[in-house]
């Protein structure tokens, strides 16, 4: 977080210390080279210089056939207007994007024409699972929800941060997850709530635990029966990552009515994982092991992978704590697979660490020491500070 700020701090210094490309000097440049153009390719730059990163142009010839832009695009490429990119969609040099564009009269319709466009391309829905997005359906919808800020249009922006916020936060993308949420305006106070709360997670997960602690306990009391149950099973979390398990498991107990009766599956299995975690913590590792098997074969039932393999690290814990190590590993191993295997990269290092701690208790230092340098790997790249202090706490013990 620290690092991210200060490679803010040297940019804005950059932007606001550079000289600025003069607008006479610019025009007298880029006037002769459009006027080069035939029409057809002088309206495609006037065009496409909405987009201020690479144009769906599949996504634009199948919508616009009668403008022929594929056909536009060829000849701007070879005056260097466009560079080519990858997987086939071009980009406009941006002294080109910025000078045509500034000559568009009305920019937020512009804007608003761009962000359907990139929206549809991406082919997912409100309604949609978006925890496995591809790399091209992130960038679209990053896309979209840009030209959907510019357009003023924060509602519509709003939808894309729903489908963005799960696949970025599984793959531990949280930078990009924070700057969706300080840049987007909620469109009513449940989304306001729910942005508290995944800004109070990730500034947990950089290890800013006041402010986290600060930001979600009030919500834990909302009027907003959703708010409410998010924040309590986010603060569980907070407190159970922080060694804080009494208080945890006293939240818990004190919030059992709002998951019981018609609770989501998914939701329900969330609320009794932390039970588990809490439990564990406090050495109730019975009570532990049945919920765990329960969350497991409850998952089973309904092919619920991810919540599986969580409930095999539980699992795992408290077979270690009985003094079954050699099935605590498996267990732990298979955890690991799981979740890789689904990319749930976060997820799958809390695992491998671990199952590296059961190792290196067995004595098998190298191969818990491989682990946790794997798991420390994935924790270092998406800023898990908390994550990246007990796996060198454990690999100085190595």
């Amino acid at each position: 977080h620290l690092r991210n700020n200060a490679t803010k701090s040297i940019a804005n210094h950059l932007l606001t210390s550079l000289p600025v490309f003069r607008d006479d000097v610019k025009e007298r440049w880029l006037s002769p080279l459009l006027a080069e153009l035939s029409p057809a390719e002088r309206n495609a730059v006037l065009e496409l210089s909405v987009f201020d990163r690479f144009i769906p142009i599949q996504a634009l010839c199948n919508c616009y056939p009668e403008q022929n832009y594929e056909l536009s695009i060829v000849g701007l490429i070879d005056r260097f207007i466009v560079d080519s990119m990858r997987a086939g969609n071009p980009q406009i040099h941006p002294l080109v994007r910025e000078y045509c564009f500034s000559q568009t009269p009305d920019k937020r319709e512009k804007h608003h024409w761009a962000a359907e466009l990139y929206a549809s391309e991406s082919g997912q829905r409100e309604d949609s699972d978006s925890e496995d997005l591809t790399d091209y359906q992130k960038d679209c919808l990053l896309a979209a929800w840009s030209h959907f800020i510019e357009a003023d249009e924060h509602s519509q922006a709003m939808e894309m941060v729903r489908l963005l916020r799960p696949a970025l936060t599984t793959r531990g993308e949280l930078d990009q997850v924070m700057l969706l949420i300080e840049q987007t305006t909620p469109a009513n106070e449940e989304d306001k709530g729910f942005f508290a709360i995944d800004k109070a997670r990730i500034l947990s997960v950089w290890d800013s635990l006041d402010e986290a602690v600060n930001l979600v306990e009030p919500l834990t009391a909302s009027a907003n029966f959703r708010v409410a149950r998010e924040a309590v099973l986010v603060l569980a979390t907070i407190l159970l990552e922080n060694e804080r398990p009494k208080e945890a498991m006293d939240l818990l107990n004190g919030n059992w009515f709002r998951f019981s009766g018609p609770t989501p599956p998914i939701v329900k299995t969330r609320f009794l994982s932390r039970f588990v975690e809490a439990s564990l913590a406090l050495g109730q590792i019975d009570k532990a092991l049945e919920w765990a098997s329960t969350i497991s074969r409850g998952c089973q039932a309904r092919d619920d992978k991810i919540g599986g393999a969580k409930a095999l690290r539980y699992m795992a814990d408290a077979l270690h704590s009985m003094g079954k190590s050699d099935d605590a590993v498996e267990v732990a191993k298979l955890s690991v697979e799981i979740l890789s295997e689904h990319k749930r990269n976060r997820e799958a290092a809390i695992s491998e660490r671990q199952l590296a701690s059961i190792l290196a208790d067995q004595g098998e230092k190298a191969a818990a020491e491989q682990h946790f340098r794997q798991a420390l790997t994935t924790f270092t790249n998406i800023g898990d500070r908390n994550n990246i202090r007990i796996c060198r706490e454990h690999l100085r013990g190595c």
